[in-house]
């Protein structure tokens, strides 16, 4: 066969085997097709082989004939036959003929059968490769959001077995990892489809053969010295993760291919792991060493608790924290922290990647950064390093264990009306309180918890010698229960009057709030020498303020776990860090809410559809209460409200003019309010979710916009619509308005829509709307029939005056919340209706909408003048008004001459942010930035009175800094040992670009040069390094013509620019 080879494009050898480039296949380089001195080949790369005959077949599509024929073709052959292979063993009778027939037409079936079997099998290929791009995209460009250039650092396409993500491993220095002797490449590779085995476990993952493990460092290897200082190295499962936390969390983060990897130890005779031994592997301790890291911090999925009748799972899960732990001590490491995702996160969250598009970045790792208490993203589990692994662990192990029991569910308590002295006749319930050291009260609002509390509870527990401690959230609510009887009062301004009470009045019952329930447990106790019985209203906000008072809320965990006895009772419960004796009260003659009309509608026309429908209600005599917690969103339908003449409320924390001031603190104090003046319109912020009663004069319309970016807080809703305490001799509708149609739908394929016409098409893929070829449609089986959580029938009905199938959307809420029921989800009920709304913005909304850009305009250049004229008295101003814990810290002064001013929202909005890059700015370097006025150049523009834009403040900041530090080093000052590897980057940089003095050089030119060495490869795009050369040279520019009507750039190195004046420039 050497001359019909040679026809195909190879140059084979009688005497020896020779080694070609594979065909079809990208990789050129690498000579991987075989062709034996016996004629016959093999392709290392497909896998495929055999004779030429199987090639034309494989390679070139061809039937067996045609192969023939053209190998026949190749020596000229006309007169010639097609026989069999005799490696099939087929004879052919010369003596029987019929056999011979018989035998013909046998091996012609089991050819054309061999055929299809082929080429179904290509077409499978096919297919899989697709799927596997399609993936890949979606994954590595939609999600993670990597530019093609950047994610060929981390990923490639895996097109052939294995389909899926290939990722790559490097160390440290950017070295592919190898294994082996032959030190074949580590990749692992994220399979398109997971493999199932014969014992039904599912792999999501395949490692190389015998390729051992790593951790993946790749996202920390080409990570920024402002992503790897810091003292904490964080630990995670899975790459995608690692990956998103250092690239978007800004965190030096490594990611383990299993829990089980967290660290290595020995094993004994019976393969168990022998934790004394235990030690983090080489490329984990080099970490470390190298960025000289003082604490670690592990990070885990939601469901690392979540093994009820799991007990393997538990101890797998434990025994992982409990090798890291050990190893971190052998290091000497200060701090160790495990944390896990808070399984009952508003954003249905498992891995920290999840929160990608839902959670701002900044937020997530404020909340991962603080350790002190958990919060509503994370459970944190702070292990204490100088203690023995034993004692240390001993919680996290009690916990792990619980966490493999099954969870009883709450025992149910049916009464009639309200609790009064009902709850105490609950045998069960009695002997909780006295004996539990957690019991979790559920009861829905308007039952009188506080009322019970008051008048039933604290009389019970004084006869057995204890006093009660009322804690509430807010001081408004624990100062206006303690009102109705005169009782003491224990908050911030009161801690004097209440200790001189304490000593002479009757001590029963003490109310106080959050912030300073520790003190007055530690004046009953300690002080008065009293036994105490805690009680927590509204202890569905525990999690809840834990995201923006850790502080508070660690106080309040800390002394409920000091405490034998405690109550936590809410209306809409959350799942808490600790374990408690659930009790669900069911009241048999309450009213029930009623169901909402769910409204799907785009965010921009929210505000739009409220004022109509709000408008609508009051002319059939309704009042209107609008939930939206965007503020000026808020503000934007008052104004669109009074431009009809309708009188509103506006209920916010701030914000607020001085007649609503007055307003909201008269309810705030009274814990209740009227609702029989002339006002038709209440709009209100969360603030009105915890604690205060409305009670009105008629019929009352609940619009609840929900513009959260996660989905729908059911617990936020649930405190809203039960605001109106008198609802039982008043019609209440409740309306939800919503942008975020995927949280509320059975399953993620099926997404729908505010046009109409877009969901029909997108739920039946462009099916055909016409009823006969839908028919045929539905008969060939060529759609798929698990689009809804039902069946297709139930569904979708046929509208016979339209012509077309439609959506049945009742059916499917149903089924949707009948599903989340049954797992035991909490969920608003099933809507009453569902509209989308489609129409034109209000032009009164609009025209506000431009008022409040041009008031943002003019805040912002009133702060900006004060950044440069007025700083301290613009820090004690933020100082005096910021929630941000850091940045309170950060802007106190102690000049007592200035006195702070009242900043505005907008403004202070502005000056957060302002002062938070500033902040960030001079904690660049271990060595102080001494001239620091010049720093507000770089932020702010001073002839225009206005912030820079992101993109050029990002530009700047590093210019500045890569300028400063270059200084220094030609100074011969000292710079951090972080600093150092960028300036010999730099170094590196510029002594390339001075060798092409005098060069013209394009763009790509310059990017294969600095790309150009061992570790440097693929390291800068073109647009990145034309972007640092530009930065540290003087680069002459020159356009060119290339061909009829095209050009190019060309750049002509010039001298290396001169660090003191260009941060001169920058600085004027």
């Amino acid at each position: 066969y050497t001359k019909v080879w040679n026809s195909l494009g190879f140059n084979p050898s009688q005497d020896k085997n020779t080694y070609h480039n594979a065909p079809n296949h990208n990789n050129k380089k690498k000579k991987a097709f075989c062709i034996y001195k016996s004629g016959s080949y093999k392709d290392f790369f497909s896998g495929s082989g055999g004779t030429v005959i199987d090639f034309l077949q494989n390679e070139k599509n061809y039937s067996i004939e045609r192969a023939f024929e053209y190998v026949a073709s190749q020596y000229n052959f006309t007169d010639y036959k097609i026989g069999f292979d005799r490696t099939e063993k087929r004879k052919i009778s010369r003596s029987n003929p019929q056999t011979n027939q018989k035998e013909t037409k046998t091996s012609q079936k089991e050819t054309k059968t061999s055929q299809n079997k082929e080429r179904a099998a290509k077409t499978t290929k096919t297919n899989l490769e697709k799927e596997t791009q399609t993936y890949f995209e979606s994954r590595i460009y939609s999600e993670l959001g990597l530019t093609k250039e950047v994610a060929k650092n981390y990923f490639f396409p895996s097109l052939n077995r294995p389909y899926g993500i290939g990722i790559k491993y490097i160390d440290l220095d950017r070295n592919t990892l190898t294994f082996g002797s032959d030190n074949k490449t580590f990749e692992r590779v994220r399979l398109t489809k997971p493999y199932v085995d014969k014992k039904g476990n599912v792999a999501k993952y395949l490692s190389p053969k015998n390729g051992g493990t790593y951790p993946y460092l790749t996202a920390l290897a080409y990570a920024n010295t402002d992503v790897t200082n810091g003292k904490t190295l964080y630990i995670t499962e899975g790459e995608i993760k690692a990956l998103f936390s250092v690239n978007t969390l800004k965190l030096p983060f490594i990611g383990l291919g299993g829990i089980s990897l967290t660290a290595q130890t020995d094993k004994d005779i019976f393969d168990n792991p022998i934790y004394q031994t235990a030690k983090f592997d080489k490329l984990t301790k080099e970490v470390i060493q190298r960025f000289e890291y003082e604490n670690i911090h592990l990070v885990f999925d939601s469901d690392s608790f979540q093994n009820e009748g799991k007990k393997d799972r538990s101890s797998q899960f434990f025994a992982a924290v409990k090798k890291a732990f050990i190893a971190a001590q052998k290091l000497e490491i200060k701090k160790f922290t495990f944390s896990v995702i808070n399984p009952s996160n508003q954003y249905k969250a498992k891995g920290i990647d999840d929160f990608n598009g839902l959670c701002e970045p900044i937020e997530i790792r404020k909340k991962l950064t603080q350790k002190d208490v958990s919060n509503d993203l994370f459970w944190h589990f702070k292990l204490d390093t100088k203690e023995k692994p034993q004692k240390a662990l001993k919680c996290l192990q009690d916990a792990f264990k619980a966490s493999s029991q099954p969870k009883p569910k709450p025992t149910q308590i049916r009464l009639n009306g309200y609790l009064g002295s009902q709850l105490l006749e609950n045998v069960a319930f009695q002997n909780s309180i006295l004996t539990e050291k957690y019991t979790y009260l559920q009861a829905p609002t308007g039952l009188g918890k506080s009322y019970f509390v008051q008048h039933y509870l604290t009389p019970f527990l004084n006869e057995k010698g204890y006093v009660v401690l009322f804690a509430a959230p807010r001081n408004a609510i624990a100062k206006q229960q303690a009102a109705e009887k005169g009782k003491i009062v224990f908050t911030a301004d009161t801690v004097s009057q209440a200790i001189e009470r304490l000593k002479t009045e009757q001590k029963d019952i003490v109310y106080t709030n959050f912030d300073k329930l520790h003190d007055a447990y530690k004046v009953l106790t300690e002080l008065h020498g009293l036994k105490v019985f805690i009680v927590v209203d509204e202890a569905h906000l525990i999690p809840f303020d834990s995201s923006f008072r850790s502080e508070v809320i660690g106080s309040v965990l800390d002394t409920l776990k000091e405490n034998p006895t405690n109550l936590l009772m809410t209306a809409t419960p959350t799942e808490l860090s600790f374990e408690t004796k659930n009790f669900q009260v069911i009241s048999t003659d309450k009213k029930a809410y009623n169901r909402p009309n769910l409204v799907f509608c785009s965010d921009s026309k929210m505000t739009t559809y409220a004022l109509e429908k709000g408008l609508q209600v009051i002319e059939n005599g309704f009042k209107v209460i609008v939930h939206c917690n965007d503020l000026e969103a808020a503000k934007a339908l008052k104004k669109s409200f009074e431009s009809h003449k309708t009188k509103v409320h506006l209920f916010a924390s701030d914000g607020l003019d001085t007649q609503e001031k007055e307003v909201f603190e008269a309810m705030q104090a009274k814990s209740t309010f009227v609702w029989n003046d002339n006002t038709d319109v209440i709009i209100t912020t969360s603030v009105l979710e915890a604690g205060i009663n409305i009670k009105t004069d008629r019929n009352v319309t609940n619009i609840y916009l929900n513009k959260t970016p996660f989905g729908f807080d059911n617990t936020s809703y649930r405190q809203f619509i039960a605001r109106i305490r008198n609802y039982n001799e008043f019609e209440v509708d409740n309306i939800i308005v919503t942008k975020n149609y995927k949280h509320f739908l059975p399953c993620e394929k099926l997404v729908l829509r505010y046009d109409y016409q877009n969901s029909l098409e997108l739920a039946f893929e462009n099916a055909i709307h016409h009823s006969n070829q839908m028919d045929k449609q539905i008969a060939n089986d060529t759609y798929e029939k698990d689009r809804f959580s039902s069946s297709i029938s139930q569904n979708v009905y046929l509208n016979d005056k339209k012509g077309y199938f439609e959506i049945n959307y009742q059916n499917i809420f149903a089924d949707f919340t009948k599903h989340i029921h049954s797992k035991g989800s909490p969920y608003f009920e099933n809507p009453t209706k569902t509209f989308f709304y489609d129409n034109e913005i209000d032009k009164g909304i609009e025209s506000h909408t431009k008022a409040l850009e041009l008031e943002k305009e003019k805040a912002e250049k009133e702060v900006i003048i004060m950044f440069y004229n007025a700083f301290e008295c613009l820090l004690k101003s933020v100082n005096k008004e910021t929630k941000d814990v850091r940045l309170e810290s950060q802007t106190a002064v102690q000049n007592d001459n200035v006195e702070p001013i009242q900043l505005t929202a907008v403004q202070l909005q502005i000056a957060e942010k302002l002062l938070n890059n500033y902040f960030q700015l001079l904690k660049t370097s271990p060595y102080k930035i001494k001239d620091v006025p010049k720093l507000k150049n770089i932020l702010t523009c001073k002839e225009s009175f206005t912030m820079r834009k992101t993109q050029d403040l990002s530009k700047r900041k590093n210019q500045y800094i890569s300028y400063w530090l270059l200084d220094r080093k030609e100074k011969g000052k000292k710079i951090g040992t972080k600093e150092f590897f960028r300036i010999e980057e730099y170094e590196r940089i510029l002594t390339i670009l001075s060798q092409t003095k005098g060069k013209e050089l394009t763009a790509q030119d310059m990017t294969n040069k600095l790309n150009k060495g061992k570790h440097q490869k693929n390291r800068y795009t073109k647009k990145t390094a034309l972007s640092i050369c530009q930065m540290l040279c003087e680069i002459k520019e020159k356009t060119i013509k290339v061909s009829k009507g095209k050009t190019a750039k060309m750049y002509q190195f010039e001298s290396i620019k001169i660090w003191e004046k260009e941060l001169e420039k920058l600085t004027e």
